[in-house]
């Protein structure tokens, strides 16, 4: 990137990021592309609306029964 102090015929006299100084080809500027907003992350990834309740740990739970059930096969 640079700053254009002084656009003259056929050459401009720029600074340069490292804040040194020189004359480039005007015919090799270019305008540079526009920085693309930012965006929070927030705006792409919304809390959910969906409240759900807190689970119950007084009550112990009924045991399941992970084995399978009688009279099905397995491939």
């Amino acid at each position: 990137m640079l700053h254009v102090l002084r656009k003259e015929y056929g050459y401009s006299f720029v600074r340069l990021e490292d804040e040194s100084f020189g004359y480039v080809a005007n015919e090799d500027l270019r305008v540079e592309p526009p920085t693309p907003p930012a965006v929070r992350i927030e705006e792409l990834f919304p809390e959910p609306s969906l409240e759900l309740p807190e689970p119950d740990f007084s009550e112990p739970v009924d045991d399941v029964d992970f084995s399978e059930p009688k009279g099905s096969s397995h491939p």
